[in-house]
């Protein structure tokens, strides 16, 4: 191998591709290198249930750290130091927007019906839900299953991924940190079919109450 081919002093197919080279001492990279696995640390970027799918930003903080030592396996391009828009400038917010949706879902969707409703609302969203098991898999989604508890399952014959309540909630959010779903947009209308729900019940109760005056 000829260096000097790679630094631009030769001719051939690969010539264009010029390989630069940065001289640093072996502190000054550990330093570096400790300081973004310290930054995944404290954003608790990698924090979940070891069940969950990786989000792009935890696969992204990944090849970080790694390329911080000299290693890239090349599956993804390394974040560059000086991007305004480095995870480790923006993933603070992002993980609190995240958390931020759990927390209101796991409140606000308790029983089979809401859990049901948010289903149906993220699958209008996306078109469908993928499966877990295979999410780039266009033949494995997620259909509704069961009533009570909720449960959905993979429609994929052979597939026998399938989810109830929490589990439900928890791979929703995880679309939306993967950017799959508007996490606002989710939000809206579930809000909105929720009072809509609210609505249909109003009358009954009504119609409940004056049978018991008439009664009386």
């Amino acid at each position: 191998m000829n260096p000097g081919y790679w630094l631009g002093h030769g001719n051939g197919p690969f010539s264009p591709h010029l390989v630069s080279a940065r001289l640093v001492s072996r502190q000054s990279l550990l330093v570096n290198a400790n300081w973004i696995y310290l930054k995944t640390v404290e954003d608790e970027i990698f924090a979940g249930t070891d069940s969950a799918k990786p989000s792009k930003l935890q696969l992204q903080a990944l090849v970080d750290v790694f390329n911080s030592l000299g290693w890239n396996p090349g599956l993804r391009t390394a974040t560059k130091s000086l991007n305004p828009d480095a995870w480790w400038n923006a993933a603070m917010g992002q993980a609190s927007a995240v958390m931020d949706l759990l927390d209101f879902l796991n409140r606000t969707c308790r029983t089979d019906p809401q859990i049901e409703l948010l289903f149906t609302v993220a699958k209008d969203q996306h078109g469908a839900v993928p499966c877990k098991r295979e999410p780039e898999d266009p033949r494995h989604r997620y259909h509704g299953a069961r009533p009570s508890p909720y449960r959905i399952r993979c429609g994929f014959q052979g597939c026998n991924s399938s989810m109830q309540r929490s589990a439900v909630i928890q791979w929703i959010v995880s679309l939306v940190d993967d950017e799959e779903l508007d996490g606002d947009r989710l939000v809206n209308d579930l809000r909105r079919g929720l009072e809509l729900e609210m609505e249909d019940e109003e009358p009954e109760n009504l119609d409940e109450e004056a049978e018991e005056d008439e009664g009386v």
